[in-house]
């Protein structure tokens, strides 16, 4: 139902800014809803702990039950049970951000995340990133999903410009081709960045791209019991 959905993209988009900023009118406006229907539907999400006022004249920002939602059970919890040791072991030994995503929509969401000296960063990520064309972690996911899902993607996202992604170049038919050796690989280079995939919709990503560090998250990304 598109009430649901807009609900669940309202209840995101309040997420996303965390401080209090999220005004009715601004998210209306930001995911091209009626205001009164937005009013309607971020009152029903107050109603159920989702989302509260930051203040009787302010915006609002993440409720009870959503941190209850997001903190009270893990994501995919083997992941969590097999990479968070060695992950926060490799970003401490290479001295770099190092993270965990899986696809979520259009776009991922960071299940693990350290930064060079292996402290857990995770909580400082949005729910949702928005760069399956614009990452090295996006990209591959990107490769990496099915056929009909990809082609559900450029619906939504529309075909990569030459400024996003030069090899395609805002040209369909070249989308495949500039594919293929990715999701041969499972691995790219990208940015100054290495992402390498666990599976379809899990990669991990770092941020060097020497030639130690991708080979030993080359090793990582085949972790038994991932």
């Amino acid at each position: 139902m598109k009430a649901v959905r807009d609900a669940l993209e309202l209840l995101l988009a309040v997420a996303r800014r965390r401080d209090g900023s999220a005004a009715p009118s601004a998210l209306a406006e930001e995911l091209g809803l009626n205001v009164s229907t937005a009013r309607r539907l971020l009152q029903d999400l107050a109603d159920t702990g989702f989302i509260e006022q930051a203040s009787r004249r302010g915006g609002y920002r993440p409720g009870p039950s959503a941190a209850y939602l997001f903190a009270g059970s893990r994501y995919r919890p083997e992941l969590h049970a097999a990479f968070a040791a060695p992950l926060a072991a490799f970003a401490g030994k290479f001295g770099t951000d190092a993270s965990l995503s899986v696809r979520l929509g259009p776009g991922r969401t960071v299940l693990l995340a350290f930064d060079g000296t292996g402290r857990e960063t995770t909580a400082e990520y949005p729910p949702r990133i928005d760069d399956l064309y614009s990452s090295a972690a996006g990209r591959l996911l990107f490769a990496l999903a099915p056929e009909t899902r990809r082609v559900h993607l450029v619906w939504e996202l529309g075909i990569p410009g030459g400024t996003v992604w030069p090899e395609i170049g805002g040209d369909r038919s070249r989308i495949a081709e500039a594919l293929a050796p990715i999701r041969r690989a499972r691995f790219l280079r990208y940015g100054g960045n290495c992402a390498a995939a666990v599976d379809e919709e899990t990669v991990l990503l770092c941020g060097t791209d020497s030639a130690e560090a991708e080979a030993a998250l080359r090793e990582l990304s085949r972790l038994p019991g991932a």
